[in-house]
Formats: C-alpha cells, sequence, structure tokens
C-alpha cells in the first residue's frame, strides 16, 4: 500500500499508522470515525494511469465501513464509486494476531478477501468516458494482503477495484 499510496490518515491509534510523516490526523470527534487515502492508480499490467482518493466512515464495532472513491484518470475521465465495506474477515485475522502474539504476519500466497459488501457496490457519477457509467455501473473491491504489521501499523495490501459497465 505505501508503494502507490503517498498520503494516509485516521484518528490517532488507528490500525494503520497515518504518513507521510507530520500528515494531519482526524482526532476531532466529528471526523474520528473516518479515514482517508490518496493513492496513484495503476491498470491491470501495473502501468501508472491515474490517481485518486479514498475516503471512509468505519464503525469499528461492527467493522462495517461506507466507504467512497474519486479517481481520476488523465484524458478518460473521473469516476466516483460507492460501497458498504465488510473488514470482520481482516479484523477477524488481526484479532488472532493479538491472541496469538504475533504482530508481524506475511501471507504467501496472499490473504485474499473481497471487502464490497454484496450488491452494495457502484458507480455514482463519473465525467468524460466515463459519463454514462452512473447509471449502470457497479464495482467491487478485492484486497490481497501479503504482511500485517501490527508493531509499525503497516500493511502490505493490493488493492483491486473492478468497475463494470452495462451499456444496454
Amino acid at each position: 500500500m505505501q508503494d502507490d499510496a503517498f498520503a494516509l490518515t485516521s484518528a490517532t491509534g488507528g490500525l494503520l499508522a497515518p504518513f507521510p510523516a507530520g500528515i494531519d490526523t482526524f482526532d476531532e470527534p466529528a471526523i474520528s470515525a473516518g479515514a482517508f487515502a490518496g493513492t496513484k492508480i495503476g491498470d491491470a499490467c501495473s502501468n501508472l494511469v491515474g490517481f485518486g482518493s479514498e475516503q471512509q466512515l468505519l464503525d469499528s464495532s461492527t467493522g462495517i465501513a461506507q466507504t467512497t472513491y474519486s479517481l481520476t484518470l488523465p484524458n478518460r475521465g473521473t469516476l466516483m464509486l460507492d460501497q458498504e465495506e465488510d473488514f470482520g474477515p481482516i479484523f477477524a485475522e488481526v484479532n488472532d494476531m493479538v491472541a496469538t502474539g504475533q504482530f508481524v504476519r506475511n501471507f504467501s500466497p496472499p490473504l485474499v478477501v473481497v471487502t464490497t459488501s454484496p450488491g452494495s457496490g457502484k458507480v455514482i457519477g463519473g465525467t468524460d468516458e466515463f459519463d454514462d457509467y452512473d447509471d449502470d455501473g457497479v464495482m467491487a473491491e478485492i484486497d490481497y494482503i501479503y504482511q500485517i504489521d501490527l508493531v509499525n501499523g503497516t500493511a502490505d495490501i493490493l488493492d483491486v477495484l473492478v468497475v463494470g459497465y452495462d451499456d444496454d
């Protein structure tokens, strides 16, 4: 995640440490359930094709988040996505790490988790090439987790967004 992400923040003490150093955190009560990530975007062949942001409001008691994305692909347009995201399987893994005292866990092959709650992933807007996607566009998020490091608050995660559109 840190390879392509250029910013990550949430409230102090969250699972992942904010970066870069000195970035403002979401410690104010009105936004303390929020998280923000800014990242470069690669295509299926790992070619740099754009940049985007992920915004999240997480209910830590249920592991459910409302997540939105803004993805800008220069010369193609922008996509706005929305989903309910279920972090239950990832939280279960973290809880197991704490219970067993294994604060750094590597996954080979990677732990694969579809975090999009069934039926919730949708395109909510688009510009230029993606202008019509908001009518019939759907999306899903798949996380490929290679490492979770609770000591340093880092994770090696390939976050894949799959977006589809029915033009009929």
